[in-house]
């Protein structure tokens, strides 16, 4: 597949998708939105791949939405545009297998908002993360005011979306937005040696883990324990008898 504002390197099983408006800085388009929705509705086509890694530059995740693009929008057309960075984003979420956020520099805006549609974050020590679209009388538009408060709290949602601060690698670490801090420039490098670390394990046993835990956010507590027990079951009938004799083997 060949994009005009994604680059795309495969490294074994896993793929590495860059964001590709170095003169834009990584600005994210409904051109972008079209491509990455594309990539992702045809990863079955690509049935080796065990993990993705979404970046951008040595110095920038993305910056946030084209502001150019929006500024050409009416109301009809912004709450369109809107509606398809979620879907997008949604489909990044979705996908049955792990997909990694490997941010250096700034993630704003709708960089954030991708990265949060994230499995996890890895980042370098100069990244920054933030949601300033307060400051331009506007408001998140990729889903950011709905992944956020169910990672930070409402409260620190609240203060982040209402202030449009902007914070350190570090801050988000201990804010759990960010699961490890690479040296500066890195993130791609430490995203990849995790991946390869999930590459190496069942892809079936994976697909279930962020099936369950996705169900986690959005089910009755119930309903979750449910599909556990069932997934559980699934797992022990089929991948696990072989894990679980292995284990049993090498114990003796």
């Amino acid at each position: 597949m060949n994009f005009e504002t994604i680059k795309t390197e495969l490294k074994g099983n896993i793929l590495i998708v860059q964001i590709n408006r170095p003169d834009k800085m990584n600005a994210l388009s409904m051109k972008f939105m079209d491509e990455l929705s594309l990539l992702t509705k045809n990863i079955e086509l690509l049935p080796d791949v065990k993990v993705i890694v979404i970046t951008g530059n040595d110095k920038i995740f993305a910056a946030g939405g084209d502001i150019n693009e929006m500024l050409s929008m009416n109301e009809t057309e912004a709450t369109a545009a809107s509606a398809k960075v979620q879907k997008t984003y949604q489909n990044i979420e979705e996908l049955p297998i792990p997909v990694i956020a490997a941010v250096n520099g700034y993630a704003l805006g709708g960089g954030f908002e991708l990265a949060l549609a994230c499995d996890f974050i890895i980042a370098s020590q100069d990244a920054v993360f933030g949601l300033p679209e307060v400051d331009l009388s506007v408001i998140p538009a990729g889903g950011g005011t709905q992944r956020l408060p169910k990672i930070t709290g409402i409260h620190t949602a609240k203060f982040l979306l209402m202030t449009g601060a902007k914070i350190t690698a570090e801050e988000a670490c201990k804010l759990n937005l960010v699961q490890k801090i690479a040296a500066p420039g890195k993130a791609v490098e430490e995203a990849l040696a995790i991946a390869q670390n999930i590459a190496a394990k069942p892809k079936e046993t994976i697909k279930k883990i962020k099936q369950v835990l996705n169900k986690s956010t959005q089910s009755p507590f119930e309903e979750g324990c449910k599909l556990e027990s069932e997934y559980f079951g699934f797992l022990v009938e089929n991948e696990g008898k072989k894990g679980l004799k292995s284990f049993l083997d090498k114990k003796k």
